[in-house]
């Protein structure tokens, strides 16, 4: 799995319970910026400008990263000639719905491209020009951009494109090594994150990059764990990842509890953590009735972890969201 993220299709990533899973589960996040913003924080939105400042999101300038600007170009134009893209129908429609009293434009900046492809997209009549170097452009050909923008970069950089948007959702990128990025692994991890992660409520985002340098390995093994969840086809059944999430929350829940300050430094002192066998029940089960027992084991395994750390075997991804609740 691809740890490190591009976020498209909008400069600011979004205030939302989404964007602390990411930061909490991946190692780094970036999004594609004009150069205006880069050189005038102030044009960010307040969370974006927040992210920024405090290095969890890492600002990147199209025109520096972008191998091939040229073909870029080219893919946009000649998409418009397309027989299906109907481009006689697609002016029509844009400047009919542009007359609408609660219409809401499509921006795109011109400072993400070299070649004028938004200055060609107005002779088009595809796209008009706004205040300052921001283009209001036809919504399918502006996806298709954002889309080719974001792809150019994601591969020389080995970064993996990511969005909360449900117009993009399900596009499959491919990397420099045509991996592809399941849509349907991203659908389970993201609801095995929103199960078990702790909302922003709870999250202080100026001790965030410290906690994750600190807490790398541990953040790794809760990686591997989810992972394979992610990956595994049998997930696909509700019922199935909620009675997981349950068992993994209740893990965490316990673990928390049983973080005071002395059994605290003696867990993470020693680097043991006594849960036989757990993770892999967790993680292995093959029926709700095996889960179902493996729930039931938990609190009794954690009472012998309390009275017997020295006799368990360091298995636990799970100890690094109990840290995020205790030291977050």
């Amino acid at each position: 799995m691809n740890s490190h993220l591009l976020y498209f299709p909008y400069i600011n990533v979004p205030d939302t319970a989404w964007t602390y899973r990411l930061l909490l589960y991946y190692d780094t996040l970036s999004a594609i910026v004009p150069q205006e913003f880069i050189y005038d924080g102030a044009r960010y939105e307040p969370f974006m400008a927040q992210l920024v400042n405090a290095h969890l999101v890492r600002p990147i300038d199209p025109i520096h990263h972008i191998r091939d600007h040229w073909e870029l170009h080219r893919k946009i134009m000649a998409h418009i000639q397309l027989p299906q893209y109907q481009l006689q129908q697609k002016r029509a429609d844009f400047a009919s719905m542009r007359t609408l009293p609660h219409y809401q434009p499509t921006r795109i900046s011109e400072e993400k491209f070299v070649y004028h492809v938004l200055d060609d997209l107005v002779r088009e009549r595809l796209a008009v020009n706004l205040q300052g170097k921001f283009f209001d452009v036809e919504p399918t050909i502006a996806k298709l951009i954002m889309l080719l923008l974001t792809d150019s970069i994601a591969k020389p950089l080995q970064l993996q494109p990511v969005t909360d948007d449900s117009y993009h959702l399900g596009v499959r990128f491919s990397n420099r090594n045509n991996q592809i990025y399941s849509p349907e692994i991203t659908e389970r991890r993201n609801k095995l994150l929103e199960g078990i992660m702790p909302g922003p409520q709870f999250i202080e985002l100026d001790k965030l990059l410290d906690f994750k340098m600190k807490y790398a390995d541990l953040l790794y093994r809760f990686r591997l764990m989810a992972e394979q969840i992610a990956t595994d086809e049998r997930y696909d059944n509700k019922d199935f990842l909620e009675l997981k999430i349950a068992e993994l929350n209740l893990l965490r829940e316990d673990l928390t509890a049983y973080m005071s300050e002395n059994k605290f430094k003696k867990i993470m002192g020693t680097g043991l953590f006594a849960v036989t066998n757990i993770i892999g029940t967790l993680i292995g089960v093959n029926s709700l009735s095996a889960g179902l027992t493996a729930i039931s084991a938990v609190k009794g395994s954690f009472s012998e972890i309390t009275h017997n750390p020295e006799q368990a075997n360091d298995v636990s991804g799970m100890k690094y969201l109990a840290l995020v609740h205790k030291k977050l």
